[in-house]
């Protein structure tokens, strides 16, 4: 298949030559290990492709954008006869603005996201889950009152919190969090930041706490105070996708073996996770740029092998009971969206 090279194809064109050619390295040593770990070989299998289907994407610093780059860097997809070209994204609906342009093949988005583009009359698929619970905690500055103490959350009140998105489902298991511990969401305000801002208003106490995720718990773990390590995990289900990886319905018409193709290579990745957590944090090392001793102690994000219909309208309610969305897109419509994942990868 002939290759579209409408987005750069060099994930670390932003790095100096010295530290590109480092991580180039470092990596190559690394995607050695896990395929000789797993008794795989990469470079037979990459013999049996006589051409390489390529799966356009975005990258950001946020961890919902690993799992594609994990899946690349372990050599499922290239065993697939995939290649992975990604390009800089501000965040989630840039890259499904570039999907829906043609200008990229697969997003990444939570469950509001989802039905805000089926509502705005986007023709997605849901090809696979991409993360779920793991990073996301609620904190507050050490210096605070609050603890993990459901009974002393009631000092919300009156008081702002932070989030990194309002509406988002992160923000929704806070909100859910709250709410049964007894706090009146009313006399709470949410308020959203940016990701770099957010950690130093906690630590200030310009605001009560927040969500926090990684690295910010382990580079603040002498400021922060964890009262909640995984509130995803308890709204949602330890095993709910807290992300999705999607395309445009007539992509998927089109391509529907390069589709495949990524099922088999994430679920491969996925399982290997599952077996060795420690393939996820030398991998996030690698795409956070981040010293070992930081990601060594990091609580990641799953990599779940597994996505129902089930899981995202729990979800989903959970979002409409706070008002992040209007009403649940209807059932027939909502099982439309999933195509099923391969019974063997």
């Amino acid at each position: 298949m002939e290759e579209r090279n409408h987005m750069s194809a060099s994930p670390m064109a932003h790095l100096t030559p010295r530290r590109a050619l480092a991580g180039l390295l470092s990596v190559a040593v690394l995607v050695a290990a896990i395929v000789a770990s797993i008794g795989a070989s990469t470079a037979g299998a990459a013999t049996k492709c006589k051409s390489y289907q390529t799966l356009r994407t975005g990258k950001n610093i946020a961890a919902a954008y690993n799992p594609p780059q994990i899946t690349a860097a372990t050599g499922f997809l290239k065993q697939e006869c995939v290649k992975l070209q990604e390009q800089d994204v501000a965040g989630a609906a840039v890259l499904l603005a570039q999907v829906e342009a043609g200008r990229a093949d697969m997003a990444l988005l939570n469950p509001a996201g989802i039905v805000q583009a089926v509502e705005s009359g986007i023709k997605l698929k849901i090809i696979a889950p991409n993360t779920g619970p793991g990073d996301f905690a609620i904190c507050v500055s050490k210096n605070s009152s609050i603890t993990s103490d459901p009974k002393t959350w009631k000092q919300f009140e009156g008081k702002s919190v932070v989030t990194t998105l309002l509406g988002s489902n992160t923000d929704i298991a806070f909100r859910v969090k709250l709410a049964r511990a007894g706090v009146d969401l009313d006399k709470v305000k949410f308020v959203q930041i940016l990701q770099a801002s957010l950690a130093q208003s906690i630590i200030n106490q310009t605001v009560a706490g927040g969500q926090c995720n990684e690295p910010n718990i382990v580079l603040n773990a002498d400021k922060f105070r964890v009262i909640d390590q995984n509130p995803m995990a308890e709204v949602y289900g330890k095993d709910s996708p807290v992300t999705y990886a999607i395309t445009t319905e007539s992509f998927y018409n089109s391509h529907k073996p390069l589709i495949t193709a990524y099922q088999k290579a994430y679920l491969r990745t996925a399982k290997l996770v599952a077996r060795n957590p420690t393939t996820y944090r030398r991998l996030a090392h690698y795409f956070m740029q981040l010293p070992t001793d930081v990601t060594n102690k990091m609580r990641l994000a799953a990599m779940p092998t597994t996505y129902a219909y089930d899981q995202l309208v729990k979800q989903l309610k959970s979002l409409q009971q706070f008002g992040a969305i209007k009403a649940l897109v209807p059932d027939k419509q909502l099982k439309a969206l999933f195509v099923p994942l391969p019974t063997s990868s």
